[in-house]
């Protein structure tokens, strides 16, 4: 097993933007040159020593370090693929929704459906959250 000093590769040293990086998180920069040293040593303990060495700070565990291994080998990056996540309400939606209630006041968010081909939810959230308008039923009351 070579030693520290028997090293022949040259990694590169904390850029300014990588010392103004918070303490938890890791950039992309970061993930990949830890990933290029555990894949040169084939140790984590050495990964982690070589880490504190040029950034003066703790390393991640070995999960951490596994992981951002295993997702270049999969992806060929280290970074994260992006998310499904929420959909997101489109502009032009909100315009179509406003434009209807304007219209008519008295529509309900039922009909609203029907006319405009969009989610009842959706149609609730954007009155409530978008535009503070607040469904209701209204009653005519006797006379």
């Amino acid at each position: 097993m070579l030693g520290r000093a028997d090293c022949k590769f040259q990694l590169p040293l904390a850029t300014e933007t990588d010392k103004v990086m918070p303490r938890n998180r890791f950039s992309d920069q970061r993930k990949a040159t830890c990933v290029q040293k555990y894949i040169q040593t084939e140790s984590i303990v050495d990964t982690q020593m070589w880490y504190r060495k040029i950034y003066g700070e703790t390393a991640h565990g070995e999960t951490s370090i596994k992981r951002w291994h295993r997702r270049f080998l999969q992806n060929g990056t280290v970074a994260d693929l992006p998310r499904s996540g929420r959909r997101r309400i489109r502009d032009k939606d909100v315009r179509r929704i406003e434009q209807a209630f304007h219209e008519n006041p008295r529509l309900s968010t039922r009909n609203a459906v029907r006319a405009l081909q969009i989610p009842r939810s959706t149609i609730r959230d954007v009155l409530e959250k978008k535009l503070k308008m607040f469904p209701h039923n209204i009653c005519l009351l006797q006379q």
